[in-house]
């Protein structure tokens, strides 16, 4: 099965966390930089790791092998930030590696296996298979943000304050 994507190419960033790779639609890659430790956020989601300054401005940061479950990022000399944004809402995510720019054709782009969506994995978009390579996990933003945001730190106690 094939996702609609216009009948257009489709140019992916591709970053490497462990031995997965992953794209996301350079349309919503702002740019990558050298990672840095984030300065902690008290009181934040669980996967947010904290705020870099970037920008001019602060933007929060989330492992992206946290948030997919396969580890935080470990090796500090490859790291990098993609400062991403999806929906007017920017974010860096810490990735093992940069890897490169890979353009595709829609025909490419094959729709996530049924059991994934079937049990509410949505934050895989598509799967871009590569003859003698690893294939692609493209990403959805959307979905990965709704998987950041929810926090499971106890509420605060007003009366406490």
């Amino acid at each position: 099965m094939r996702t609609e994507h216009g009948g257009k190419s489709l140019q992916l960033a591709c970053f490497g966390v462990g031995r997965q790779h992953f794209g996301i639609d350079v349309r919503n890659v702002r740019h990558i930089v050298r990672a840095s430790a984030p300065t902690p956020l008290p009181a934040a989601p669980a996967l947010i790791e904290g705020i870099l300054e970037l920008e001019g401005g602060v933007l929060p940061v989330a492992d992206l092998g946290r948030v997919l479950g396969l580890g935080p990022v470990s090796d500090p000399d490859t790291a990098r930030i993609a400062v991403v944004e999806t929906d007017g809402l920017a974010f860096g995510l810490r990735v093992e590696r940069a890897e490169d720019v890979l353009t595709v054709g829609a025909s490419a782009l094959e729709a996530p296996p049924a059991l994934a969506a079937r049990v509410g994995y949505d934050v895989l978009h598509a799967v871009v298979q590569r003859p003698g390579a690893e294939p692609v996990l493209v990403i959805a933003l959307d979905a990965l943000v709704r998987r950041i945001g929810p926090s499971d730190a106890e509420p605060l106690d007003e009366a406490a304050s």
